[in-house]
């Protein structure tokens, strides 16, 4: 009980006061409040609040995977993907095939446009689990966005504006959420478009 280890602390304090196990107590006790009041506010998705209180809870545990693991997801639910890489970065300096991580800082890389290294966490994370559901849908939406755009490449090389156009339009169907991909293939888009004489549409997009 509370009661018992009170009790405890108080005689252990007086055989030995210089005890350091009981001067880390006090640390102890706060790292775990901000631990519980962290995972309380990201159970109920208050990420920004969840994020202030693991940076608490870190002061005091700075090497703990599961902590940097936590923030690193508030970071990235708050579209914070800079700051989630650099997270799930040090998760994986500590445990190099924790495989959220890998997910994590891969999605990260893929809302910042960087798709190649996204691909290769995407490819760690298959290699330690081929079955891995949620990697295995990111790996081939990605791998599905390389193909096309590379058509599309290829295509416009060739004056194919048509088939740029309708590959490019692909592209940009895939995944609407990914702001700074779509900007990009758009621009592509717009840029077949005018080479295929559609002014007017491309003017419209």
């Amino acid at each position: 009980t509370l009661a018992k280890l009170e009790a405890d602390k108080i005689s252990i304090f007086r055989i030995n006061p210089a005890n350091k196990e009981l001067a880390q107590l006090p640390l102890a006790n706060t790292c775990k409040s901000a631990i519980q009041s962290a995972d309380r506010a990201y159970d109920h998705q208050k990420y920004s609040l969840a994020k202030d209180f693991y940076t608490e809870a870190l002061k005091h545990s700075e090497s703990s995977s599961h902590l940097l693991l936590r923030r690193g997801l508030c970071e990235f639910h708050l579209h914070n993907y800079y700051e989630a890489v650099i997270d799930m970065g040090k998760v994986l300096k500590i445990e190099a095939d924790n495989i959220e991580a890998l997910e994590v800082r891969g999605n990260s890389y893929y809302y910042l446009g960087e798709l190649e290294t996204a691909m290769n966490h995407y490819r760690k994370g298959l290699k330690s689990d081929p079955e891995h559901t949620s990697i295995k849908a990111a790996y081939k939406r990605l791998k599905k966005i390389n193909d096309l755009a590379n058509k599309a490449e290829t295509a416009q090389s060739k004056h194919k504006y048509e088939d740029a156009i309708e590959l490019l339009r692909k592209v940009v169907a895939i995944d609407v959420t990914n702001h700074i991909i779509t900007d990009r293939y758009t621009i592509q888009l717009v840029k077949a478009l005018k080479q295929n004489k559609q002014v007017s549409e491309a003017k419209n997009l």
